[in-house]
């Protein structure tokens, strides 16, 4: 299933949905930039970025390793 308009990173990845992974991009962008700005076209995934961005950096989650292991394992 392809979540159109869904950008709440973690039902996706709890209901299994269809997600392109761009993890990987997250700790380079911010060790290099002082600032981050996001432009893309209408409905190119900014909001869910943002929200992948929130979670990944969340220390709820960072301290919970189990529930931010059922977010980003399996991710780059």
């Amino acid at each position: 299933y392809f979540p159109y308009h869904n950008a709440n990173f973690a039902s996706i990845r709890k209901s299994g949905e269809f997600y392109v992974d761009k993890t990987r991009f997250i700790q380079p962008l911010f060790e290099s930039a002082k600032h981050v700005s996001i432009f893309r076209p209408p409905s190119f995934g900014k909001s869910l970025m943002q929200e992948t961005i929130a979670h990944f950096f969340d220390f709820r989650y960072q301290n919970c390793k189990e529930e931010w292991s059922k977010l980003f394992d399996g991710l780059d």
